[in-house]
């Protein structure tokens, strides 16, 4: 993902990279890959070293599924 960019010339590396950015959230309407982008997001922070947590109150699971987990409980991993 280093220097790729959206369509909206978003450049997800850096701000990844980029110290100050503590928190991202993902919202808007249904059916467009939230739980999916989240996850890839989380994941390619955390292998470049940046702490990352997913949280999410979808009832249908889709976080979980985006990460290939069965189920998702309160147990961090």
């Amino acid at each position: 993902m280093t220097g790729a960019s959206g369509p909206a010339g978003l450049d997800v590396a850096r701000l990844i990279d980029d110290p100050p950015p503590r928190m991202s959230v993902s919202c808007g309407s249904g059916g467009i890959g939230k739980p999916s982008a989240a996850a890839a997001i989380e994941l390619r922070a955390s292998e470049r070293g940046r702490r990352s947590v997913g949280l999410t109150v979808d009832p249908a699971r889709r976080l979980a599924q985006s990460m290939g987990l069965p189920e998702l409980d309160n147990t961090p991993r």
